[in-house]
């Protein structure tokens, strides 16, 4: 495999229990859980992603801690202002969680890079689809309203998980190429790739809150 030619950062965002770490597990290509642990701080998942061909970039996703009763709120505005794209992800047999995205939607709005990001939202769970609560029709006539493109996945079979990251990536690439994102010292969203020994390739997780 032909070494990244940049690193692109993104941000998992939404309440606890949605499924976002199944889903960094799932493009890592870690088993699924039935069950997770809370995460606490930040999970850090990596992983490459080839595109036009044979162009790859290696991927770090930042799974956010979906509960301020852990303190999320005062160690995520850091990681968010180094995000190229926010992946705000709701569970679609739980209104809750949907109606939360407004507030991590504001919440990235405040923090992330004055570069801007890419907002993608995700309706997650088809696998119980059979129960959700929230319409494809509500969840689409958010996204437009919000200028986010829309997904629904399931990380437990794996539906429409690879194709999400891809065209993410994709589409930072080619905006890269415009100069609607440029490489800039000081932020990390998208880097020039530099060749070192990554022998945690796929999963680091790092649990701390402050």
């Amino acid at each position: 495999m032909k070494d990244p030619v940049y690193t692109f950062r993104y941000i998992l965002a939404g309440d606890c229990t949605v499924g976002k770490t199944a889903m960094a597990r799932y493009v890592t290509r870690e088993d699924f859980k039935q069950e997770y642990e809370i995460t606490i701080g930040v999970g850090f998942y990596t992983q490459i992603i080839p595109i036009d061909g044979d162009r790859n970039v290696k991927i770090i996703m930042w799974d956010t801690a979906g509960a301020e009763r852990f303190g999320a709120y005062c160690i995520t505005p850091a990681y968010f202002r180094q995000g190229v794209a926010v992946i705000f992800v709701y569970d679609m047999t739980k209104r809750a969680s949907f109606e939360s995205i407004p507030r991590w939607l504001d919440f990235a709005n405040i923090h992330t890079s004055p570069q801007g990001y890419r907002p993608i939202l995700i309706a997650n769970k088809t696998d119980l689809s059979a129960t959700r609560v929230i319409s494809q029709d509500e969840g689409v006539a958010f996204a437009n309203d919000h200028n986010m493109r829309y997904f629904e996945t399931s990380a437990k079979t794996g539906h429409n998980i690879d194709s999400v990251f891809k065209e993410i990536t994709e589409y930072v690439h080619v905006q890269l190429d415009r100069g609607e994102f440029r490489l800039e010292e000081g932020w990390n969203g998208i880097e020039k790739y530099v060749k070192k020994a990554d022998p945690f390739l796929g999963r680091k997780n790092y649990d701390f809150c402050c």
